[in-house]
């Protein structure tokens, strides 16, 4: 207590079962001193999994993936893929630097994918290297910005959506898709790429709907 009022806190480990205040305690001593409290989390899955608030970085393995997935104000980076799940919302969160080689959706990946008011850069993966969906995705006033389809893996030499990939519906509402690109400086002669920023493969139903959304410098 003495050390906390007079700022003066050393190098710590806060050990203990679920439920025993050790994030409250932290939090506490950030706000009485100077230091800054910063959420940090190691590789989560499960069935039904929220994240919220936290930071997910630099791990050998999808950073969150479950079934039920929700990511909330938290940012996921430069992991071996990023979220992965059958119904996925990401929202107000940063998903940034992840990288999944051989399978589609560096960033986000799902049946359904929703992605509210969140940025989706610098991601790479097959098939929508920074989202995407087997069903339908709904990106809606978030910004899809850097992310890159790479050919190999279950995608052969053909990947297509540098920054979207759905096999149903794709909306885009009130967003920016900006700077996706098909391909690597190691493509393949026979490489066929497609849909730089948005690529569908359409269902009975499906499409790309673009309403209110800049789509920019994708190649």
């Amino acid at each position: 207590l003495q050390a906390i009022r007079s700022d003066r806190i050393h190098s710590m480990i806060l050990w203990g079962p679920p439920g025993t205040g050790k994030t409250t305690l932290a939090r506490i001593m950030a706000r009485t001193t100077r230091a800054v409290f910063v959420p940090y989390s190691a590789v989560v899955s499960g069935k039904d999994v929220l994240v919220e608030e936290s930071r997910i970085a630099g791990n050998q393995a999808y950073a969150v993936q479950g079934d039920y997935v929700t990511v909330r104000g938290s940012e996921i980076l430069r992991n071996k893929g990023g979220v992965s799940g059958d119904e996925v919302l990401v929202e107000t969160s940063r998903i940034e630097g992840n990288h999944m080689s051989k399978a589609s959706g560096g960033g986000v990946r799902g049946r359904s994918v929703t992605v509210l008011d969140s940025l989706i850069v610098q991601n790479t993966g097959q098939n929508g290297g920074g989202v995407a969906a087997s069903d339908q995705a709904r990106i809606i006033r978030s910004q899809v910005r850097g992310n890159r389809a790479a050919p190999g893996g279950e995608a052969g030499n053909q990947v297509m959506g540098g920054g979207i990939f759905g096999k149903g519906r794709i909306l885009v509402l009130n967003s920016v898709v900006a700077d996706n690109v098909v391909g690597s400086a190691k493509t393949p002669e026979r490489f066929l790429g497609k849909g730089g920023g948005i690529a569908c493969q359409v269902r009975l139903g499906g499409g790309v709907f673009v309403i209110n959304s800049a789509l920019v410098g994708n190649r």
